[in-house]
């Protein structure tokens, strides 16, 4: 009990760990600014990233085209690879030296000898320009551009019947879980029941803000539903903590347990996918002293 106990708390601390990190702590820069006109809501479409693609698909079809000894499309491919290359260094000057405009000539070139191994040799440092920016830029970018940020999210609290921020409705949230885990420590079972019942009315709230991001109309079916983390398993092993209590001498095996469950297959395995850009761009918008 003492381990489900544990469990339960570092759950609860993970829903709430925003409030006990500092910007200070992160060395992650934001993208420059001129990065911005490459995404939306200034460009239309993922300028930049379909940038990225065109090189990298051009890139990695000449070695595709290698090996099957297609020549005529593999220099054709890398004609379009330093095309694209060139075209991506001009548009964010702060990165223009990440860009290695020899490198990709002498590649290019390389490929007109058909020789396997002249080419691999001058793929090498062209490869080692794009992985030097993507291990610097790759997270910020998908932090800045990919990932919604929280602050646009508002949620209707389905208890107090009143529309807040996301992070306060977490907190509520959060509150909820340690009520159940408090007072049933203390066999406290009636306010065990009615904070398993805001928890479950919140939850269920919490997954209608969840499926405008993760249900589409190319996704919209009971599979996908159910891949939230917030899912209709979750809500069931609540709705069992809510009949257990109901009997009178709810089962404390079967009560941690579900609370591990809870923590572990919804709120943990939630916060590995989003919590850390929602922490990253937290860090960005606070002042810097």
């Amino acid at each position: 009990m003492k381990i489900r106990l544990l469990l339960a708390t570092v759950a609860l601390i993970l829903l709430v760990v925003p409030k006990i990190l500092f910007a200070g702590d992160y060395v992650i820069s934001p993208p420059p600014k001129s990065l911005d006109k490459f995404y939306p809501p200034e460009s239309k479409t993922p300028r930049w990233t379909q940038q990225m693609h065109k090189i990298s698909g051009a890139f990695g079809g000449v070695f595709v085209d290698m090996k099957e000894n297609d020549w005529k499309n593999a220099e054709a491919g890398a004609k379009r690879f330093l095309e694209n290359y060139r075209e991506a260094a001009k548009w964010v000057p702060e990165w223009e030296d990440l860009f290695d405009l020899n490198a990709a000539k002498k590649f290019t070139d390389s490929v007109t000898s058909h020789d396997p191994k002249q080419i691999k040799k001058a793929s090498g440092p062209v490869a080692e320009t794009c992985s030097k920016c993507h291990s610097k830029n790759y997270l910020p970018v998908w932090a800045r551009y990919h990932m919604p940020s929280v602050k646009k999210i508002k949620i209707t609290d389905p208890i107090a019947e009143e529309e807040m921020d996301y992070k306060a409705f977490m907190y509520r949230l959060s509150s909820n879980f340690k009520e159940m885990t408090v007072n049933f420590s203390q066999e406290q079972y009636m306010k065990v029941f009615q904070a398993a019942n805001h928890f479950q009315k919140r939850i269920k709230e919490l997954r209608s803000v969840c499926s405008k991001c993760h249900v589409s109309e190319w996704s919209r079916s009971a599979v996908s539903v159910r891949q939230f983390f917030v899912n209709d398993d979750i809500l069931e092993v609540i709705q069992d903590i809510k009949k257990d209590l109901a009997t009178g001498e709810p089962n404390p095996e079967k009560f941690w347990e579900i609370v591990e469950t809870i923590g572990v297959q919804s709120c943990k395995k939630c916060h590995l996918v989003h919590q850390s850009f929602t922490l990253i761009q937290q860090a960005w918008a606070e002042p810097k002293n």
